[in-house]
């Protein structure tokens, strides 16, 4: 059974690349000449309907999510709108007009279900912290395989912290803040402000060249200005967590890391002055910049989890808290009591 999972699972992406390369050929050769409109129509429904429903049918019970029919569906337009003549997209804009709705309103759907249902499991366990980041990272993971999962959840979570929770949230216990008494929020405003003014100066010279260029250049700043105020608020809203057996180090969504106890070689509060390298990393982006002072050294080199699921290694970590004094008495508690 395992070996037939794993053929299906090859099969559906095979079968999508195989109706795609005919579709090529047959677009490229005398045949097509001869009757457009009649194979214009066949391959458009081939590669946006056809295609798709067969997909769906060979990696049903396999590993694939099925949510994955959606990329196929949109690729199969896509690739429709390149082969075909701009005079025989006839099909393709009643698939668009009466399919495409339907299908972003079902991934859609897909996605909340799944988030509303994975939260409220985490809800009935009144063990398990509820954190925005990390149910939107479980929910996505269901819909959309691989890194793209982490990709959608940072988009929506940048959102939801950004623009939507700004209400001030009560720490729990062993739970500590890092942004209060850090220079991290003004260093985080200082990039906003300079993005803004980078992006003011720059549209006015774009927009002498091209008025098409200058909106697109400045719609990108400013999105990333969007995102930069996302960090900064999640900053508030995921302080650094002290469990039964690990720590759970963060840094708002732009950096996190889960810390066993039986990891940790030593455990200080130090301010000293580091050298930055693949081995003694910071925590924070700004590194000197912000300042640490509290460094973990790890026996075994482990993986802090950066925005969109960039990960680097470490044996030794540096990063700020408000509290020091009070985290390293909790930690010595904790390893006592356990």
């Amino acid at each position: 059974m395992k070996t037939l999972s794993i053929n299906r699972s090859i099969a559906g992406p095979v079968l999508v690349l195989g109706i795609m390369l005919t579709a090529f050929v047959i677009v490229s050769s005398d045949a097509f000449q001869t009757n457009p409109k009649e194979l214009a129509m066949a391959i458009t429904v081939d590669l946006t309907l056809l295609s798709p429903i067969l997909y769906l049918l060979l990696i049903r019970k396999t590993n694939l999510p099925n949510i994955t029919v959606v990329p196929v569906f949109v690729l199969g337009m896509i690739s429709t709108g390149l082969m075909l003549p701009s005079q025989h997209h006839a099909t393709l804009h009643f698939v668009e007009t009466y399919f495409l709705p339907f299908v972003e309103l079902g991934a859609i759907s897909v996605i909340i279900w799944k988030f509303v249902k994975l939260r409220r499991s985490f809800v009935k366990n009144a063990e398990r912290n509820i954190d925005f980041f990390e149910v939107m990272k479980e929910a996505a993971k269901e819909v959309i395989p691989g890194k793209a999962s982490v990709f959608l959840a940072t988009e929506l979570s940048t959102f939801y912290y950004g623009l939507i929770n700004w209400k001030k949230r009560a720490l729990a216990p062993m739970e500590f803040t890092y942004h209060c008494k850090s220079s991290s929020t003004a260093l985080f405003y200082v990039v906003m402000f300079l993005a803004v003014v980078e992006t003011f100066v720059l549209h006015l010279l774009l927009q002498r060249w091209s008025e098409v260029a200058a909106w697109i250049f400045s719609a990108i700043s400013i999105y990333t200005v969007f995102q930069v105020l996302g960090i900064v608020r999640s900053m508030s809203q995921r302080p650094t967590r002290l469990n039964s057996d690990s720590i759970d180090v963060r840094y708002g969504i732009l950096n996190e890391v889960s810390i066993p106890f039986d990891q940790i070689e030593s455990i200080e509060h130090s301010t000293a002055a580091k050298e930055w390298n693949k081995e003694i990393r910071a925590l924070s982006p700004f590194g000197d910049f912000e300042g640490h002072n509290v460094v973990i050294k790890v026996k075994e080199p482990l993986k802090i989890n950066g925005i969109y699921g960039i990960k680097r290694s470490f044996s030794e970590l540096a990063f700020h808290l408000d509290e020091p004094e009070l985290f390293l008495e909790s930690y010595e508690e904790r390893v006592k009591g356990g």
